[in-house]
């Protein structure tokens, strides 16, 4: 397939696909009263949110208006996680009062969807409570609640997997499946931490291997979605994946490169990517909540039909100004590039020094305060190490070596494949320089209006 040259001539193409992406709603139903997030406990609160709070229930009715003016022609919806609001163990009752308002938000948001849109959901770790408790030994509760309340976008052939550890796998298209994994279980803050040495939780990673496997013998594409994403995290720069399961999930991907056409995660609640030892990079999506300063915003993604994604717009709603959603440019018109490939992304870090202003104003979706007047020599570096690292250790080797990523942090196939074959290569030299001896011995990576907040779809209430 010939490759887009202009953003115009990309979308033109017969096989272009769409998919809209929401990540980190965090929806607090105590928004403007005593129990509310953060300090958005007065019935003065802005209407539609402010930062430092979660999502009040105005902004999620708005954001899935304008997402169901966008919808069209799009194939499915993603969500990667984080559909309950921070410190939901603060609340009385809390199991109890999740589920009910998890339950309610997706029958919401099942509710504004044509029936027949298929909507792929990912747990987060703020929809099980205390935040990141998930006791693999005892879960079958909690992942039957959490099957229960996601039941309207659940398929019934997925309830198994999904109520046995928390995980699904979808066709959303005849060449494209998305796998759907349950990632509090890999955390570097899951508990019981007791369990950190468990090798496979739920089984995933057999399955995870299982469904490529079966995606490969049937000429499929993949994504494979979840919500904390497999790298270190840019706001603290904390590894968000325990060792032994970013290695194994690594050396999984890594086998598969071949169907893998997207790795798709949010948690981090910025726009970001990660190029990895996989030729597929991550892609983070921004939040939904304004928590962390950043405007609330969902993606429109395009795709070709053979599953390659090439581009996206970001909506977003300038929440303490205007109160108007926005499209900004695309990610190509942003970066002037024509893909988003591996290559494409690494063409940014490239010339970070001449678009980082463009990447970190994107990051926090276009909250201008929150982007610096400078990013000097050590900024750039640091972001380029960030962008290029999974681990903390890959973090502090590549900043300790002058912007440059440790490519050994974790290895690739290839890499597997060429240590392999030193050793062998290096254990043929010995036996050769041995005998060798005995012989000598013995002789020697513009901002456009898109439709005023309160315009649109008419919602059920959110309870």
């Amino acid at each position: 397939m010939r490759k887009p040259n202009t953003i115009k001539d990309a979308r033109s193409l017969r096989d272009t696909r769409e998919f809209i992406w929401l990540s980190d709603i965090h929806y607090d139903p105590y928004y403007g009263q005593a129990p509310a997030v953060g300090h958005c406990n007065a019935t003065m609160s802005p209407k539609y949110g402010q930062r430092e709070c979660d999502s009040p229930k105005a902004l999620v009715q708005s954001a899935l208006s304008q997402m169901a003016k966008a919808i069209s022609p799009a194939d499915f919806i993603l969500i990667t996680g984080d559909f309950f609001r921070h410190e939901s163990d603060k609340l009385v009752d809390s199991v109890n009062q999740m589920t009910t308002v998890l339950a309610n938000l997706s029958n919401i948001i099942r509710f504004v969807f044509p029936e027949n849109m298929s909507i792929i959901p990912c747990i987060g770790n703020n929809d099980v409570t205390p935040d990141y408790y998930l006791d693999i030994a005892n879960a079958s509760e909690t992942l039957n609640t959490l099957t229960q309340a996601f039941l309207p976008f659940l398929r019934e052939e997925e309830i198994p997997t999904f109520s046995r550890g928390g995980y699904l796998a979808r066709n959303v298209t005849d060449r494209l499946t998305i796998l759907s994994l349950n990632t509090i279980v890999y955390s570097s803050n899951h508990n019981p931490e007791s369990q950190s040495t468990i090798k496979d939780p739920f089984d995933q990673f057999e399955w995870l291997q299982s469904q490529l496997e079966i995606a490969r013998s049937s000429e499929r594409a993949v994504y494979i979605s979840g919500h904390i994403s497999p790298s270190i995290g840019s706001y603290r720069l904390k590894q968000l994946w325990r060792e032994s399961y970013l290695r194994k999930y690594y050396l999984i991907v890594n086998k598969y490169e071949d169907i893998i056409a997207g790795q798709l995660f949010g948690h981090i609640h910025s726009d970001e990517f990660r190029l990895t030892s996989s030729k597929t990079p991550l892609l983070l999506a921004p939040s939904l909540t304004p928590i962390f300063g950043n405007n609330p915003s969902f993606r429109r993604v395009y795709y070709t039909a053979a599953g390659e994604i090439f581009d996206y717009d970001t909506y977003y709603l300038d929440v303490e100004n205007n109160q108007t959603w926005m499209q900004a440019p695309s990610f190509r018109e942003a970066f002037s590039l024509p893909d988003m490939t591996y290559d494409s992304l690494r063409h940014i870090l490239d010339n970070f020094e001449r678009v980082w202003k463009t990447f970190l104003t994107r990051q926090h979706t276009y909250n201008m305060e929150l982007v610096p007047e400078e990013c000097d020599k050590d900024c750039q570096k640091d972001w380029k190490c960030i962008l290029t690292s999974i681990s903390r250790k890959g973090y502090d080797d590549c900043v300790s070596n002058n912007g440059e990523e440790d490519k050994k942090s974790v290895p690739s196939t290839a890499r597997i494949t060429l240590v392999a074959g030193l050793l062998v290569a290096s254990v043929v030299l010995l036996v050769i320089i041995v005998i060798l001896a005995k012989r000598w011995v013995g002789k020697r990576h513009y901002r456009l209006k898109v439709a005023e907040t309160d315009a649109g779809l008419s919602l059920p209430e959110i309870s």
